[in-house]
């Protein structure tokens, strides 16, 4: 196991391990890729976003990045609201007045 993985495992106690694999499968469709700082990734048509320790991404991975979720204390009103807001109106609940 490298550090990465063993990072990972520590860290993610009560926390949700996400992975976005980048390749020919995935239910996004990659427009772009901008490089910021460093290198730039290589090409890829699609995105799959993978939750969970036992989620492996396949074999055709093109990069994947890997990371945990985080605390809602991160997090404005605005971020926290907002999906809470959208979830009501998909179940078909009529969203309450922000306060």
């Amino acid at each position: 196991m490298n550090s990465i993985e063993h990072r990972l495992r520590y860290e993610s106690r009560g926390r949700l391990l996400v992975s976005f694999a980048a390749g020919d499968s995935g239910i996004w469709k990659i427009d772009r890729l901008s490089t910021v700082i460093g290198d730039t990734l290589p090409v890829a048509a699609r995105l799959a976003m993978l939750e969970g320790k036992e989620a492996q991404p396949n074999g055709n991975s093109n990069w994947i990045l890997r990371g945990l979720t985080s605390n809602v204390r991160y997090s404005n009103h605005h971020e926290v609201d907002e999906p809470k807001r959208r979830q009501q109106v998909l179940d078909g609940r009529k969203p309450r007045a922000p306060h």
